[in-house]
């Protein structure tokens, strides 16, 4: 491929929605102050209001379509220079190429698979999903064994840190109650080992959480259920099976060395994590959640 010119596009169905929406779309301007001269004219200003543009709804609902039209081009676009220069290096039978687990890319491995001159085992193989990613959703599916528990210590950690104030008082407590200098750590939902994070220093101020409800009588009234002693128990034993994952979650994602070599070494370590694991009764349904999601990928 000497050019771009060749690569297929959405451009002509993206300029039909474009003049769909300005022909036959309303925008009211009414109310609408556009800096001009004020017209005193009663009768002109009245027929004014009556007059009426294209409303913006439509507009909106197009967006999303045209935005993954957007999107599916740039990627067909960066597929095609990827493509270049895998023909202009002379690479031959590619085997693998990692990418996110995202639809769009999806598209742009489908048409770089089909215009490769050579493929390893006729691309069986070619479509890697990044390791960190899968690994994320297999520890959120495990994680829904003990949704209560966690979701009862992560809206105590939001509800503190929702507020300076709250804020405030719980370093209060943490200083009367415990020895540790850290603090707590939000959740970030698309990020598991944030969950992993959070859990863990929650457990290290636990004794901090129950003299913030002394002290505090609208925590235990604003919270539909504050944690407990049993709540920390369990998400410690959560977060010990968790550090395993959070570990190799850390290695794979480095971007300052090469860690290609080392994803089906850390797959097989999972594998024995869980057998091992498994052993323990509190973690056989954690478990079964997490084996199908593992096996999948």
């Amino acid at each position: 491929m000497d050019d771009m010119s060749s690569l297929p596009t959405n451009h002509e169905s993206f300029s039909s929605q474009q003049n769909y929406t300005m022909e036959d779309d309303t925008i009211d301007l009414d109310g609408v102050d556009l800096g001009s001269e004020p017209n005193h004219d009663k009768d002109i200003e009245k027929n004014d209001k009556k007059r009426k543009r294209k409303a913006p709804s439509k507009l909106r609902k197009c967006l999303p379509s045209v935005g993954n039209t957007l999107i599916q081009s740039l990627n067909l676009m960066k597929t095609g220079a990827i493509l270049k220069c895998i023909n202009g290096w002379g690479i031959k039978n590619v085997m693998t190429m990692t990418v996110d687990n995202i639809a769009s890319n999806d598209k742009a491995l489908e048409y770089l698979l089909e215009n490769l001159p050579t493929k390893y085992d006729d691309g069986k193989h070619f479509h890697v999903r990044c390791m960190a990613y899968i690994l994320n959703l297999v520890v959120k599916d495990g994680l829904k064994a003990y949704k209560k528990e966690v979701e009862t210590i992560a809206l105590a950690v939001k509800y503190i840190k929702h507020l300076s104030q709250r804020v405030t008082n719980f370093k209060e407590s943490v200083e009367n109650a415990c020895t540790s200098k850290k603090f707590l750590i939000s959740k970030c939902p698309t990020r598991w080992n944030s969950t992993h994070d959070m859990l863990k220093t929650a457990i290290e101020l636990k004794d901090a959480f129950f003299d913030y409800d002394f002290n505090n009588s609208c925590f235990a009234r604003d919270l539909e259920e504050i944690p407990k002693r049993a709540d920390f128990e369990v998400c410690k034993k959560v977060v010990s099976f968790l550090e395993k994952f959070k570990e190799t979650t850390e290695l794979v994602s480095s971007v300052s060395s090469p860690v290609a070599h080392l994803w089906f070494g850390e797959i097989l370590d999972i594998d024995t994590h869980l057998r091992e694991w498994q052993e323990n009764a509190s973690f056989t349904g954690m478990i079964s959640k997490m084996r199908p999601k593992y096996d999948k990928y």
